[in-house]
């Protein structure tokens, strides 16, 4: 390495002759300055340019609650006191590792509804949830299955919004 190092080097200050050769090296004389922009006085042209970033701004959001809506599931819920616990622990994620927040998330929603007192018309999915939280012994294991969990409350507060994107392997407990 150390010889092969020392050629290249070598070689490339041979190569060097201290003259540009690149692609902005012509030194022709003729070539144009650049025009400079065109300098803004008038706030109605400031006052068009920010009409038409807040425009872009909301095209940009409705494409990509349109883009998300296809990747995530959406559930509505009513705030129940068994909630709370993945509620704040969606609320305590500090964003640096998503993939652990969301399987923190993931685990605490799992754990929360397979030990709540739930109506008899959804018992069987709350077995479901218990056989999947005994068989989960290592959370992190689930950082390939669970690709985005999130629990927040609604902009009114009336309902807690579940946006859940897993791999088909736990579509059964979604």
């Amino acid at each position: 390495m150390d010889k092969w190092f020392a050629h290249t080097l070598q070689e490339r200050q041979s190569n060097s002759s201290g003259k540009a050769s690149g692609k902005g090296s012509s030194n022709s004389s003729t070539t144009e300055q650049r025009a400079k922009r065109p300098r803004i006085d008038s706030s109605a042209s400031l006052v068009a340019l920010t009409v038409a970033i807040g425009a872009l701004s909301l095209e940009t959001a409705r494409k990509e609650r349109l883009h998300s809506g296809g990747l995530f599931r959406t559930c509505l819920i009513p705030p129940q006191e068994f909630f709370n616990d993945p509620l704040q622990v969606s609320q305590s994620s500090n964003g640096a590792d998503q993939s652990l927040d969301s399987v923190l998330n993931w685990t605490s929603l799992v754990l929360a509804v397979s030990q709540a007192s739930l109506p008899q018309s959804a018992l069987e999915a709350q077995k479901l949830l218990q056989q999947h939280a005994a068989s989960s012994h290592d959370i992190t294991a689930l950082r390939d299955s669970v690709l985005l969990c999130r629990i927040v409350k609604n902009f009114d507060g009336k309902f807690l919004k579940i946006l859940l994107w897993t791999d088909e392997s736990l579509h059964t407990f979604c």
